[in-house]
């Protein structure tokens, strides 16, 4: 993997999609909590 691929997983996450569907992730979902994202 490459740095930009790895940074498009990245801002994915914090963005709330699900990098492989592009789907939004659930509200429950840990890449959804506040200190998670604020992490990534």
């Amino acid at each position: 993997m490459n740095i930009e691929n790895a940074k498009k997983i990245i801002k994915d996450l914090a963005d709330g999609i699900d990098p492989v569907t592009g789907k939004n992730l659930p509200t429950y979902d840990s890449c959804n909590q506040p200190d998670v994202i604020r992490a990534l």
